[in-house]
């Protein structure tokens, strides 16, 4: 018996050291872990020397600064320019025709009038005097909706017409 007390001792220090072990190595990890930066970095693997693929690089200005430069912009403003040679601007003028909702709100004023005359004329008879004034709260409702220049502007014609040069 007392062998295997003493075998299972020196396991039992083996199994300490062992994890003393880990432990050292895990803070060794922890250590070189925190000396290192704690941004992120860019290294070109590109030499200084070598010419910009882009369409910019950057260039020193006459003070002697930094500036960027596009080595594409002279190219596109050449085409742009010859685009703009061969293509003329189309203009177009613009007609806003409220001839119509004019019309339809004219047509109801004058229906408003009519149904007030005959009510006018009809106060013998009641039930056609209520007739009579049910269509006209209908006009008035119809008329309050339509006569506004938000209802002329949202319901007139625009008409696009070519202008020539």
């Amino acid at each position: 018996m007392n062998i295997m007390l003493f075998n299972s001792s020196i396991s039992s220090n083996k199994n300490i050291q062992n994890i003393n072990s880990i432990n050292n190595k895990k803070e060794e990890e922890i250590q070189q872990q925190n000396s290192k930066p704690k941004f992120d970095e860019y290294i070109s693997n590109k030499s200084q020397n070598e010419e910009s693929i882009g369409i910019y690089k950057i260039e020193q200005d006459k003070n002697g600064e930094r500036k960027i430069t596009f080595e594409n912009d002279k190219k596109s403003q050449n085409q742009n320019a010859e685009k703009n040679e061969n293509q003329k601007p189309e203009i177009l003028k613009c007609a806003v025709n409220s001839d119509k909702v004019l019309k339809e709100i004219e047509k109801l004023k004058k229906e408003k009038q009519s149904l007030e005359q005959k009510i006018a004329q009809c106060k013998d008879n009641p039930e056609k005097l209520k007739e009579l004034q049910n269509k006209l709260k209908l006009v008035n409702n119809e008329l309050k909706l339509k006569d506004n220049d938000n209802y002329i502007k949202q319901n007139s014609e625009l008409k696009y017409e070519k202008v020539s040069k």
